[in-house]
């Protein structure tokens, strides 16, 4: 049915009655995250996270690898919405994406969750060699992420991170500290 409608107003109204009678249906809706157009398959996503089940996640878990950003971008804004550590997990997952939009928008994400889970993950991605040769911007998200999810757990860390010295690529560092 979403595949029919072109205007967005009437897919928007039946996303919203999807989302308040589709909790005891997700199996149904799983059909339309294969649908070819990128549309239908943002507009289940979106049902999905408004629904909030834990048992979404993982529909949404075998998508997180969709080429389509817009459908990325809608996994993220469904799984910040839906409770639990399943959907932090898969939300951390893309923090690893291929596209720096992505995983600054799944640090803004984690941060919102406060996903205590993906501590791991960002201590690894900032102790990476390959962490100075990010954008600014990516390591503004990235660092903040882990000071607002880790609390006093991060000051050793960021302690680290200031006060050590690198003769090689200093500009990079600097640029961190």
């Amino acid at each position: 049915m979403l595949r029919e409608l072109k205007e967005f107003q009437a897919r928007r109204m039946v996303c919203d009655l999807l989302a308040s009678k589709g909790k005891d249906n997700l199996e149904l809706l799983k059909e339309g995250l294969s649908d070819k157009h990128w549309y239908v398959v943002r507009n289940v996503i979106w049902v999905m996270g408004s629904i909030g089940s834990a048992e979404g996640v993982q529909y949404l878990k075998l998508l997180i690898h969709h080429p389509d950003l817009r459908i990325r971008k809608e996994i993220i804004t469904s799984l910040i919405k839906i409770p639990g550590p399943e959907a932090g997990a898969v939300l951390t997952l893309l923090l690893e994406d291929e596209d720096k939009r992505i995983r600054s928008l799944t640090c803004k994400g984690l941060t919102k969750r406060k996903e205590k889970g993906a501590l791991p993950v960002l201590t690894k991605l900032l102790k990476d060699v390959e962490f100075r040769d990010k954008s600014p911007d990516e390591k503004k998200n990235l660092l903040e992420s882990y000071v607002s999810i880790g609390g006093n757990e991060a000051i050793p860390l960021l302690n680290k991170m200031i006060n050590k010295r690198s003769w090689l690529k200093r500009d990079k560092h600097n640029e961190t500290r």
